[in-house]
């Protein structure tokens, strides 16, 4: 019973500066010894409230954290009001100390008061503030991602896939997911990845135009969404053009082959030539060039040979040139007809002709092989030449040669007679 009114005196000193109490030492609990209280310091009770972060929308609520200074907690009564603001929010625990504010949903400053009071009772209940504070809630909006969905692309069939390369930033630095889907399309495509930035979509078997929408969302609900068109054609085959026939003519055995290819779709192309026919096996030389030689046309007939031209997509078109071959025919020479003349007349007009079953270009030649004497021929390089100096009778001979490009000759004979001066008859003296 003595120790537990020693406490109860201790709890009163707390209001005075020092006080000593001196217990009998037969008391077992504190044995005779003096107890020295100090009295606190009289000092100001005090609100403090954690800082908040700005709120951004979509979200709308804050946790609001209240606490005293030298006042025991559990004395007091805590009263959280707002003050100012864009709107009315709701307090969901005005009384405690730490309480959510919510219905923060348009932009600006609302701010927040936290009063302390003491409960007096005095016959009757009284409530002295002892301290306020106040805080600000900076309410702004979310800033939504900038998403890119990558540039536009065109896809050549048979080719029916694409990848799609998307990108996004959050002005507030935010976490933020993707969403990859189909807004529009010709038929229903594939998308492998659908929550990557980039993916690859499939499935892009008929043409048209197939948009597809990229949407991103951080971490607060703010969305950004960005499109991309992909083009799907069909491809159009290039052209080929093998170039036009030729013939040639034994001996000579080859040809050069000039082929030639466009693709309206621009797409880069390749040649081939191959032999699909002939008399023989022919050597191409350069058969994936545009342009080639072909060697080794050694028989008679006709060769054929094919141009494709191929655009890597699947697209290719032919052509198919021709090579004729076969022997020189020679040409004909008709040096003219035989004739003759009679002293004092020395001159003759030989008249040639000739032709070629090939119709190659022809060169001519006249030449005297024998006769009384050598006679003038003044244009021996022409079909109609003058012969002069036929000053002696006799028979003279002329040959016309006929040479063809390919050397294929023809020569012809003319013969030319010249008479005596004739003998004039001697008439009989008259009587």
């Amino acid at each position: 019973m003595k120790s537990l009114n020693f406490l109860l005196l201790a709890i009163l000193a707390l209001h005075l500066q020092a006080y000593s109490l001196q217990v009998p030492r037969k008391d077992t609990l504190i044995q005779g010894r003096s107890l020295r209280i100090q009295d606190r310091p009289n000092q100001t009770p005090q609100v403090l409230i954690d800082p908040v972060n700005p709120v951004r929308l979509p979200s709308s609520s804050v946790q609001l954290r209240g606490s005293v200074k030298n006042v025991d907690s559990k004395s007091v009564l805590y009263i959280w009001t707002q003050i100012s603001g864009p709107m009315i929010a709701k307090i969901g625990s005005p009384e405690k100390s730490v309480t959510r504010v919510t219905n923060l949903q348009e932009t600006g400053v609302y701010r927040f008061k936290l009063s302390i009071y003491r409960v007096v009772v005095n016959g009757s209940t009284k409530y002295n503030v002892l301290d306020d504070a106040f805080v600000d809630i900076k309410v702004i909006e979310n800033r939504s991602p900038i998403v890119n969905a990558g540039p536009d692309q065109t896809v050549i069939l048979p080719v029916n896939r694409v990848n799609l390369q998307g990108s996004a930033r959050d002005p507030e630095g935010d976490n933020f997911g993707f969403r990859w889907r189909q807004s529009s399309g010709p038929m229903q495509a594939l998308i492998q990845s659908p929550t990557q930035s980039s993916t690859q979509v499939n499935n892009l078997d008929e043409e048209g135009t197939y948009r597809f929408q990229l949407t991103v969302t951080d971490n607060r609900k703010g969305m950004g969404r960005d499109f991309v068109d992909v083009i799907v054609i069909r491809n159009n085959s290039p052209r080929a053009n093998a170039g036009t026939d030729q013939l040639i003519v034994l001996p000579v055995n080859r040809v050069s082959l000039r082929g030639r290819g466009r693709d309206p779709d621009g797409d880069n192309i390749a040649f081939r030539w191959s032999q699909i026919s002939g008399p023989m096996q022919t050597f191409i030389q350069t058969p994936t060039q545009s342009s080639t030689q072909v060697s080794n046309l050694n028989e008679e007939g006709i060769y054929r040979f094919q141009l494709t031209v191929s655009d890597g997509k699947n697209g290719e078109d032919n052509d198919v040139v021709n090579v004729t071959v076969r022997r020189n025919l020679p040409p004909i020479a008709n040096a003219g007809s035989d004739q003759t003349i009679t002293l004092p007349n020395n001159r003759v007009q030989l008249i040639g002709s000739g032709e070629d079953p090939d119709s190659d270009n022809l060169v001519y030649s006249w030449r005297q092989p024998d006769g009384p004497m050598e006679a003038i021929i003044e244009t021996p390089d022409q079909l109609i030449t003058e012969i002069n100096g036929l000053t002696r009778e006799g028979t003279y001979r002329f040959q016309l040669t006929i040479i063809d490009d390919m050397q294929g000759s023809d020569s012809d004979m003319v013969s030319v007679t010249v008479l005596p001066i004739p003998v004039q008859p001697i008439s009989p003296p008259t009587v």
